[in-house]
């Protein structure tokens, strides 16, 4: 599994990177086009502190909030989210019970597949209104420590990525601050965040118990 998502990856980069020569007839960066418009929530935007956090975005920071709440739901509120547990934890108990085992895994694989086009789509539409050669610059990693570092769940995993995005800010902050350190260095903080976090978090979170072994149905 890791190896066929490595290779997806690559796959991924590849081909974007190809329809951009094809689309813009560039290989850096496409051309400005016309990005999400952002949001203002009329009461929150007053407020104090919290109206600078929350009161205008784009539309899809909006809806990552109800997604991470309709994710941790989903996983453990409803009868789907007891079959996707059971499936990722035991699959040959989940075949007994007569589960469809496969159109859950199918379910799963394209729905983060949504999820991560969604992410992109932000970067290239949200934040900003142009598409470049790996614009995420590693943090699908990031966001796969973070899913680790937050335990396999939504509400988890949203937290830890704003530890992420804090080091990421922090960076962003210290490159104009001229402290004598190479910009370089400070470009490393995330990632380097990552590292410790995950080699931590390995040791210490349970990942599903069938996590990345290959099950075939008896049926």
């Amino acid at each position: 599994h890791i190896v066929t998502g490595m290779g997806i990856n690559i796959l991924s980069l590849g081909v974007t990177t190809w329809l951009m020569q094809v689309i813009w007839h560039t290989r850096g960066v496409s051309p400005n086009v016309n990005g999400f418009s952002e949001i203002t929530i009329p009461i929150i935007n007053r407020l104090p502190i919290i109206g600078k956090l929350f009161g205008t975005h784009s539309p899809l920071i909006y809806i990552m909030f109800l997604l991470v709440v309709g994710g941790w739901v989903l996983l453990f509120k409803t009868p789907l989210g007891l079959r996707i547990r059971i499936v990722g934890e035991h699959p040959e108990a989940a075949d007994t019970l007569g589960l469809p085992i496969e159109r859950i895994q199918y379910f799963c694989l394209i729905l983060s597949g949504v999820l991560a086009g969604l992410g992109g789509a932000y970067l290239s539409l949200g934040h900003l209104t142009w598409f470049s050669m790996n614009m995420s610059a590693g943090r699908g990693y990031m966001a796969l420590a973070a899913n680790i570092f937050g335990q396999w769940n939504p509400i988890g995993g949203f937290l830890a990525s704003y530890l992420f995005a804090y080091t990421d800010a922090v960076q962003m902050r210290l490159q104009g601050l001229n402290i004598g350190i190479a910009n370089e260095i400070i470009q490393m903080l995330p990632y380097l965040l990552t590292i410790i976090v995950i080699t931590g978090a390995v040791f210490r979170s349970r990942a599903p118990a069938a996590l990345g072994q290959h099950y075939e149905t008896h049926r």
